[in-house]
């Protein structure tokens, strides 16, 4: 197994005296080098850059190696960024973990935060974001670049619009919404509760403008979101 070692490549003028070891893991050469150029445009601290293709050979080398920090990626081949995280946890390697990913999905990046991700940083970020990444991690602080944390307010502007009301359901509502989120129509709801379609109908229209939903998308985050209890199916 070969790691790529680069030798340090700017003035330091940040926080540690020293050079910073800085393990890369991504399968794409064209990224890695990528980001090594970045690292070297920033000037603000000395670093030792090693590499790795995917999460297997990182895991091998850091069961002999220390680093100061982790660049990890998400989409890799053999071991990706979602089962490192996991094995660094089992393994209680503490090192701190910067995500350097494209994706935008607010699933993955709350996944890696919840894995123990230090750091989330877009692919697509200036050279800043990654330096100051690089420093926050290592000061024992968070960071998120300006698109991550976009994509988290986001996501917390939706919640927020389903939390912003605490709604009284009556037990025939909670179990017209349990049928509901299975999928069921109003027609087959009303022959396995022995309605008319017609009322179950009214009950999920008065349903909708309870929760302030129009599809059943929403009214199944609003569940979610407020951690509904539902009545099961009868």
């Amino acid at each position: 197994m070969k790691f790529v070692i680069y030798s340090d490549c700017c003035e330091f003028c940040g926080m540690n005296k020293g050079i910073i070891k800085i393990l890369l893991v991504e399968d794409d050469e064209l990224v890695r080098l990528g980001i090594q150029f970045k690292l070297e445009q920033l000037d603000i601290f000395d670093f030792r850059l090693f590499t790795s293709e995917n999460g297997k050979e990182a895991i091998d080398f850091l069961s002999s190696n220390n680093v100061d920090v982790i660049l990890l990626d998400l989409y890799m081949d053999v071991c990706d960024g979602f089962s490192t995280l996991m094995m660094l946890n089992n393994l209680k390697i503490t090192t701190p973990v910067i995500i350097v990913s494209s994706t935008e999905s607010i699933i993955e990046i709350k996944q890696t935060i919840k894995l123990g991700a230090r750091a989330f940083v877009h692919k697509s970020q200036d050279i800043n974001s990654l330096g100051e990444a690089i420093l926050s991690v290592l000061e024992g602080s968070e960071f998120y670049s300006i698109m991550t944390q976009k994509t988290l307010e986001a996501f917390n502007q939706k919640r927020n619009k389903y939390q912003k009301h605490k709604i009284q359901f009556s037990e025939k509502e909670l179990l017209i919404l349990s049928y509901l989120l299975d999928g069921y129509t109003s027609k087959e709801i009303a022959i396995y509760l022995y309605l008319s379609p017609r009322t179950v109908e009214g009950l999920r229209s008065k349903i909708m403008r309870k929760t302030e939903t129009k599809s059943i998308l929403e009214l199944a985050k609003y569940v979610t979101s407020n951690n509904l209890k539902l009545i099961g199916k009868v």
